[in-house]
C-alpha cells in the first residue's frame, strides 16, 4: 500500500450570506432607542460637516383604515439662617462638610451657604412636585427654621442621607459617630425634621414613621402606640378580636384604630421626584383614531430628518479640479447619504410594524388593556414581509402612545400562551391582571371578592381561569387577600 502526500488546489462554488458594513450599521441603527439614535447622530454630525438637520416636522404618519380592523357593527367611540456660635465651637470646614454653613469673619458668625443659600424668590408651599426631590423639599424647610447651627447642620446631614422613601439609611448611633457628636444631638435634629412636610420622614422604620404621622395630627396615644408596636400584622389580617383582648379595647374601637392606621403613608417620601430613578419617556410613535381611520404617527424628535448642506454641494462643483478636496467631499457625501437613507428606512420599518400591531390588536385600541390578545413577532413579521429578527430590533426600546396610555412596543407581544373561552375569546396574562384590578376596584369593601368569586366573574366574560391563577396574579399586582381588604360598614 502506497501513501501519497501532497497539496492540491480545488475549486468549488458555495453560497454565503455576507453582511456588508453598511448593512450591519443599518441593522444597529434600527435597534437603537431614541436616545441612542440622538447620540449617534450627534457623533456623526461632529465628524461629518456636510450633515445638517432638515425642516422640523411634528410627525410622519400612515393611515390605517379602521374598517379593515374592526367590525363596523361593533364600532364604539373611545372614550438665611444666621445663627450665633452658641455653646459649640465647630470649625468652618467641619460645619460646611456636614451642613452647608461657612464662617463669615466679617460678621463673626456662621452663615448659610451652598444648598441653603437663598438665591431668589421662594415658595412657602412644600408639597411635592414633579421636579422637587424629597431632599430639596426638606432642605428648603430647614432654611426657614431658627435654632443653633449644630442642630440645623445635623438635620441637613440626616436629610441628605435619607433614602427615596424618607427613611434613615444609618442608625442615630451611626450618624452620631460619623459626625463626632452625641446621640441626643442627633435625636434633637430628627425631632426638628419630624415637624416638616411630609410627616413621617427621618424615621428608622415603618412603626416609628406611623407614630410620627399620628403625632403630627394629634392622634397618637398609648393604645395606638401599643397596636403599632405589637399588632401591625394582626391589623393587616383583620384579627381585631386578638388586638382588642391584648390592648383592652372593644372590637369597634380596634376597627376605628385600624382605619386610622391604614390611612397613614407607609412611604412618606415616594411622591417626590427621584433624580436617580425617574426619567422621561418620549413616545417614538403615536396611534390616533380620526373618523374611521387610525393614524400611525412617527415622532420626528425621536427620528429627526437629516439633509446635506447646500453650500457643500456648491463647494463640490467649484473645486472639481482639486483631487484632494474632491476625494474628501465625496467620502463625506457618501457617508451622509447612507445615514440619511438608513434613518428613513428605520422610520419606515417602525411605521410598518406599528401599523401591523394596530391591525392585530384592534380590540386593545378600541376597548382597553383587558382586550390585549396573544401575539407573536412571527405574526407581525409575516404581515410586514420582514424577518422576525427585524421585528425584534424594531420594537427594542421603542414606545407607543395611544388613548390607553404609553406602552413599550414589546408589551403587545405576549407569545402564544393565553386563556381561551368556549366561544374563542382570548386574553393574555396582562389582560387578566387588568380585569382583576377593575373587579377589585369596583367591589363592595364590606364584602370583598374572594379569588373564587373573581374567577367566576371572569368566567362570565367567557374566559375560564383557575382560582390559583387568580391568586397568583392578585399577588403580583400587590392586591391583598379579601380578608385584608374588608372594611366595616360606616
Amino acid at each position: 500500500m502506497e501513501l501519497i502526500l501532497g497539496n492540491q488546489l480545488k475549486t468549488e462554488q458555495t453560497q454565503k450570506l455576507i453582511l456588508s458594513t453598511e448593512m450591519i450599521q443599518s441593522l444597529n441603527l434600527l435597534q437603537f432607542t431614541s436616545s441612542e439614535l440622538a447620540d449617534f447622530i450627534s457623533e456623526k454630525m461632529t465628524e461629518n460637516p456636510v450633515l445638517d438637520f432638515g425642516e422640523e416636522e411634528s410627525s410622519i404618519h400612515q393611515m390605517v383604515d379602521a374598517d379593515r380592523i374592526m367590525n363596523p357593527q361593533e364600532e364604539k367611540e373611545t372614550d438665611e439662617y444666621e445663627g450665633d456660635g452658641g455653646e459649640y465651637d465647630w470649625y468652618s470646614s467641619e460645619v460646611s462638610e456636614y451642613g452647608g454653613y461657612d464662617y463669615d469673619p466679617e460678621y463673626g458668625r456662621y452663615r448659610v451657604s451652598g444648598a441653603f443659600q437663598d438665591t431668589g424668590p421662594r415658595s412657602f408651599e412644600f408639597g411635592s412636585t414633579d421636579e422637587l426631590t424629597l431632599e430639596e423639599n426638606l432642605l428648603s424647610q430647614l432654611d426657614f427654621c431658627d435654632g443653633p447651627y449644630l442642630k440645623k447642620a445635623t438635620a441637613a446631614y440626616i436629610i441628605q442621607t435619607l433614602d427615596e422613601n424618607g427613611y434613615l439609611t444609618f442608625s442615630p448611633e451611626e450618624i452620631a459617630g460619623q459626625l463626632g457628636i452625641g446621640k441626643e444631638d442627633v435625636e434633637e435634629a430628627r425631632r426638628l425634621i419630624w415637624t416638616f412636610d411630609p410627616p413621617g420622614v427621618a424615621a428608622s422604620d415603618l412603626r416609628e414613621s406611623m407614630k410620627i404621622q399620628l403625632d403630627a395630627i394629634g392622634r397618637l396615644n398609648d393604645r395606638l402606640s401599643r397596636i403599632i408596636d405589637r399588632h401591625l400584622e394582626d391589623i393587616a389580617r383583620g384579627r381585631f378580636s386578638v388586638v382588642a383582648r391584648s390592648v383592652g379595647m372593644t372590637a369597634e374601637e380596634v376597627r376605628d384604630s385600624a382605619e386610622l392606621i391604614r390611612s397613614l403613608e407607609p412611604k412618606p417620601g415616594r411622591n417626590f421626584f427621584s433624580a436617580g430613578t425617574a426619567g422621561y419617556i418620549v413616545p417614538d410613535v403615536t396611534v390616533e383614531r380620526t373618523e374611521n381611520r387610525y393614524q400611525v404617527r412617527i415622532n420626528s424628535h425621536t427620528a429627526p430628518r437629516l439633509i446635506i448642506r447646500s453650500d457643500y454641494r456648491k463647494m463640490m462643483e467649484d473645486t472639481g479640479r482639486d483631487p484632494g478636496v474632491v476625494s474628501f467631499l465625496t467620502g463625506r457625501l457618501n457617508d451622509a447619504s447612507w445615514l440619511i437613507r438608513s434613518i428613513e428606512h428605520r422610520r419606515e420599518t417602525i411605521r410598518k410594524v406599528v401599523s401591523a400591531i394596530v391591525e392585530e390588536q384592534r380590540e386593545f385600541f378600541e376597548k382597553g388593556t383587558a382586550w390585549l390578545k396573544p401575539m407573536t413577532m412571527k405574526q407581525i413579521a409575516e404581515k410586514t414581509d420582514v424577518h422576525e429578527s427585524t421585528v425584534s430590533r424594531t420594537v427594542n426600546g421603542k414606545y407607543l402612545q395611544c388613548s390607553q396610555g404609553i406602552f413599550e412596543l414589546r408589551y403587545f407581544f405576549s407569545g402564544t400562551s393565553g386563556f381561551f373561552g368556549a366561544e374563542g375569546q382570548s386574553a393574555t396574562s396582562e389582560g387578566l391582571k387588568t380585569l382583576i384590578l377593575k373587579l377589585v376596584e369596583g367591589e363592595d369593601r364590606t364584602s370583598p371578592l374572594s379569588d373564587r368569586s373573581i374567577a367566576e366573574a371572569i368566567l362570565i366574560k367567557g374566559i375560564a381561569v383557575s382560582r390559583r391563577t387568580i391568586a397568583k396574579y392578585r399577588e403580583e399586582l400587590g392586591i391583598p387577600a379579601s380578608s385584608v381588604r374588608r372594611r366595616r360598614e360606616p
